[in-house]
């Protein structure tokens, strides 16, 4: 009678566990120790959209951003004015939050983007030149951020 009060509070404490279907076989050996098999089975995947976007697409860069802000920069770069190989730029960098939105990028030609990486200066003209395009309160909401 005791083994069977064992099995049956044993059994009973398994099956509570974490809610998961276990199933078990009591095989009593030579030495008395019991041998357990567990059935875990998987949970699907939910399927509704996520409300916010993932850590890793905070601030990228989508195609038709990247198209509205070199329109809106002429295709050259906002510092010296070339027009070849140019690249986006965050004024707020991704890993301080900044946002990949019009008004944290600016297209830059390779040299000034190393040097707004930097200096300063060009991080403070990039700065200047965003807030003459855009509202004052977007930059001063951002610049929380930045610091």
């Amino acid at each position: 009678m005791k083994i069977n009060s064992e099995k049956r509070e044993y059994s009973q404490s398994i099956r509570q566990w974490h809610g998961k279907r276990l199933s078990f076989t009591d095989s009593q050996k030579g030495n008395g120790t019991r041998q357990m098999m567990f059935e875990l089975r998987k949970v699907p995947k939910p399927d509704h959209k996520r409300r916010t976007p993932k850590r890793k697409e905070q601030g990228r860069i989508k195609p038709q951003t990247y198209t509205k802000v070199f329109e809106r920069d002429n295709g050259q770069c906002i510092l010296c004015g070339r027009g070849d190989s140019l690249q986006c730029h965050h004024h707020i960098y991704r890993s301080q939050l900044g946002k990949g939105t019009e008004d944290n990028l600016v297209m830059l030609c390779v040299s000034c983007h190393e040097l707004a990486h930097s200096s300063k200066v060009a991080r403070d003209r990039i700065g200047e030149y965003l807030r003459s395009l855009y509202k004052e309160d977007v930059h001063e909401r951002n610049k929380i951020n930045e610091v």
